[in-house]
């Protein structure tokens, strides 16, 4: 569960970067922060419009982390686990 609460921050970081850091990266490149109100504004738009994106790349990352440990659960169990050996 550990790995799966793990992805799903990955993916809820990985849509905050998507709706959040580039319409601030694209403001920035094309020079529109001239007038503080207008970036403002404009980037706000551009996240609100995009939260959607956040929560679904958060949840998909979390079910895809509970998927692959599911699947770890099950193929340790069948192989006996993981041994290393130590001289």
């Amino acid at each position: 569960m550990a790995f799966a609460n793990f992805l799903g921050l990955m993916g809820v970081i990985t849509g905050a970067i998507k709706a959040i850091v580039l319409p601030v990266l694209a403001l920035v490149g094309s020079g529109g922060l001239a007038d503080v109100d207008a970036a403002v504004k404009s980037v706000s738009t551009a996240v609100s419009a995009d939260i959607a994106s956040v929560a679904a790349f958060g949840i998909g990352g979390w079910i895809a982390g509970w998927v692959y440990a599911w699947i770890a659960n099950w193929v340790l169990k069948a192989t006996g686990g993981v041994t290393l050996e130590t001289k």
